[in-house]
C-alpha cells in the first residue's frame, strides 16, 4: 500500500497522532463522524446538532476540534456552515472501529 504522507520529525508525527486520539476520546465527537459517516454527504450544523440531540453552539464547538485534526471537511454556504467526513478513508476507519467495538 501506497501511503503519501508528510514526512516529519518522528516527535511531531507522535504530537499529531496523539492530538488525533483525543480529539476521538470524546463520545460526541464519535457519535457526529458516525451521523455524518450514514449521511454520506454533507450536513449542515443544525441537523448534525438535531441528529446527536445537543446545541448547535455544541455541535459547532465538536466540529470545529474535528476539523482541526482534519477529520472532517467544511464548505460555508449562503446559509449554513456544512460538514462532511474528510476522505472515504476516514469512513471505513470509523466503521471498522465500530465494528470491532460492537461485533
Amino acid at each position: 500500500m501506497n501511503r503519501s504522507l508528510v514526512v516529519e520529525p518522528p516527535d511531531k508525527q507522535r504530537a499529531r497522532m496523539a492530538a488525533a486520539c483525543a480529539v476521538l476520546g470524546c463520545e460526541m465527537r464519535l457519535r457526529i463522524l458516525e451521523v455524518l459517516a450514514r449521511n454520506a454527504g454533507t450536513l449542515h450544523v443544525e441537523a448534525i446538532a438535531e441528529a446527536v440531540g445537543i446545541s448547535q453552539p455544541t455541535a459547532s464547538y465538536h466540529l470545529m476540534r474535528l476539523l482541526q485534526v482534519g477529520f472532517v471537511s467544511f464548505e460555508k454556504g449562503a446559509l449554513h456552515h456544512y460538514y462532511s467526513i474528510s476522505h472515504e478513508r476516514m469512513t471505513d476507519m470509523l466503521w471498522a472501529i465500530l465494528e470491532r467495538i460492537h461485533p
